[in-house]
């Protein structure tokens, strides 16, 4: 019986939306069934002040539903348009950490997040990437300004993959790579448009 009313009390919190999970804290990494996030890509090279567009495109994310892991934890499954910015998958938001799950039985999950965020020794995201916070910042992408953003950059073997900026109850409102080879400089830059968090 106690098993039928704890599962009658979260199928309540799923189909009104909540998040039984979030504690009402700044999140930088809100999920709930039904959020959504639209990005624009832009791919450009910088030359002699001259700028060539190779690419404009945008990226859906979606939270579309709560899982059960096979360890037995609920993530959230979100559903992307581009594994660039956020891969297909099974996402779970803990006190200490955001772990991403390629499929139900992973046990081996990658570590997005490393909480408190203020913490800025780095850590592993999996066996090649190592992500470290750079600091907060304000920044300004086509949805608008947002105040307070955590930076975090992500490398591969020292090489820059790209710095992405998190934003209070948002979650990722800015992604960007970089390279420089002298004269030249290619950017990949992931720009929030709009966003449903709830």
């Amino acid at each position: 019986m106690k098993k039928l009313l704890t599962l009658a009390v979260l199928a309540g919190f799923f189909f009104a939306g909540c998040n039984p999970f979030d504690s009402g804290e700044t999140s930088y990494f809100p999920l709930s069934v039904g959020n959504t996030w639209r990005y624009v890509f832009v791919d450009l090279t910088v030359e002699s002040g001259t700028t060539d567009t190779f690419s404009i495109d945008t990226v859906d994310i979606e939270v579309t539903a709560l899982a059960e892991l096979a360890s037995g934890d609920s993530a959230f499954t979100v559903e992307s348009d581009d594994d660039d910015l956020l891969e297909e998958g099974y996402y779970r938001v803990t006190d200490d950490f955001v772990l991403f799950f390629e499929d139900l039985d992973d046990d081996e999950p990658d570590t997005l997040l490393k909480m408190p965020l203020d913490d800025v020794s780095p850590w592993r995201q999996n066996e090649y990437v190592l992500a470290q916070v750079r600091g907060q910042e304000d920044t300004t992408v086509v949805a608008g300004t947002y105040k307070d953003c955590w930076k975090i950059r992500y490398s591969e073997d020292n090489d820059l993959l790209y710095d992405r900026w998190y934003a209070p109850n948002v979650g990722i409102c800015l992604q960007q790579w970089f390279e420089s080879d002298g004269g030249a400089t290619d950017i990949e830059r992931y720009e929030l448009i709009s966003t449903n968090v709830r």
